[in-house]
């Protein structure tokens, strides 16, 4: 693996942690206000929820880019990047639609504060007010209408009435104009550190795949050198069945027996009698 490539492999690494643990740290306080609300939590705005969505997303993709840096993984990397891309486009989506529905997601949070001033509790109400900096539905006098003491965290230091918050219903709203503007840089500036890591994942899975084909290359070519090449058998020439040997003739000539048989057959008496005997031998 060349310099580049390491370079690119422990830029993944260390970026993906650091996205890790600013999405957890920023999307802590808005699981905290979820897990309050209770039974308004569907008039909560879509924003909020989007946005903690769009955070464990954002983990889960820095947690597989890790795990494709780490282990010099190509799968894992080439799927870190496809999601990279798709959640540059959902960010984008969210982006345009916060910029268009900024007036829809204020009605939306002034309703979900009315609700939960109805629905709550003091204790969780509190919370609610913790964030926004806030006291009460409208003011503090809803508490002395309730005959409720008001909490500490209505005040702004000592309990003195100096030191109230206003109304949450309108703080919250103040709340959501101002931290719109953040999550749009923030949204932003997501697009474009994705946008530089989907580039590195790509770079990087790429150099991984070509150093890998390159290794084993290498290896076949050693492998070749160093082993000889297997030599065949010379032909061995067929054997051959022994042809069939004539078997000799031979011819002996046996010489003529004279045979005298004065009392048979005279006229024969004194002619040699000539006998040709072929013998033959059995192979």
């Amino acid at each position: 693996m060349d310099n580049g490539t390491s370079v690119v492999k422990y830029l993944l690494l260390t970026v993906n942690i650091i996205v890790v643990a600013v999405t957890i740290w920023g999307i802590v306080p808005l699981l905290k206000i979820l897990t309050n609300i209770g039974n308004i939590e569907s008039e909560f705005p879509v924003i909020e929820i989007a946005l903690i969505i769009l955070g464990a997303i954002t983990v889960f993709t820095s947690i597989l880019g890790c795990c494709g840096a780490t282990f010099n993984s190509i799968w894992f990397t080439k799927r870190y990047a496809a999601i990279i891309l798709i959640h540059m486009i959902w960010q984008l989506t969210l982006f345009i639609l916060i910029l268009t529905n900024n007036e829809h997601f204020s009605k939306l949070l002034g309703t979900a504060i009315d609700r939960a001033w109805k629905h709550l509790d003091i204790d969780s109400f509190e919370v609610i007010q913790e964030l926004f900096k806030c006291c009460g539905m409208n003011s503090s006098t809803d508490y002395t209408e309730k005959n409720v003491s008001i909490p500490a965290s209505c005040y702004n230091g000592s309990p003195i009435s100096t030191n109230l918050y206003k109304g949450c219903h309108g703080k919250s709203i103040e709340y959501l104009m101002d931290t719109t503007k953040e999550y749009q840089f923030m949204i932003i500036g997501l697009i474009v550190i994705e946008l530089i890591l989907f580039i590195f994942s790509c770079c990087f899975a790429n150099n991984l795949g070509i150093y890998r084909n390159h290794k084993k290359l290498v290896l076949r070519t050693t492998s070749s050198k160093s082993v000889p090449p297997t030599t065949t058998s010379e032909s061995v020439p067929p054997t051959t069945t022994p042809e069939s040997v004539p078997l000799p003739t031979t011819t002996e000539s046996v010489p003529a027996i004279t045979t005298v048989n004065s009392e048979k057959d005279s006229t024969f008496a004194g002619r040699p009698i000539h006998l040709n005997i072929n013998l033959k031998n059995d192979v």
